[in-house]
């Protein structure tokens, strides 16, 4: 597991009651035009394993990508889960599949 949260690679642009929306933060834009073809493949697998895993979470009705913004919105049913319970769970799927060097600029 990884040692960074999901702060380190989104961060939630706005929340109301049943939605949240997050954009990717600058340091995992820039990580990602750093890769080569072959990481960039590899985090794109990863990136649909993590949306499967999202979408399949208890409470979750919807999940939009809009990758020109790199914004993610996440709907979901307020009477079954909350907010805290999304970003925990959010938390720990992105620390199973996220690149481990997202913030380790000396890693390559």
């Amino acid at each position: 597991m990884n040692n960074y949260s999901l702060e380190d690679i989104v961060r939630c642009v706005h929340s109301t009651r049943g939605r949240l929306r997050f954009r990717l933060v600058d340091s995992a834009i820039d990580m990602y035009k750093n890769l080569s073809r072959e990481q960039k493949e590899d985090l794109h697998e990863k990136q649909e394993a993590m949306l499967r895993e999202i979408e399949n979470m208890q409470g979750i009705t919807s999940v939009r990508i809009i990758k020109i913004i790199a914004s993610i919105t996440i709907s979901y049913n307020p009477q079954v889960t909350t907010e805290e319970n999304v970003i925990s769970s959010l938390n720990s799927i992105v620390k199973e599949y996220y690149p481990k060097n997202v913030n380790d600029k000396t890693e390559k």
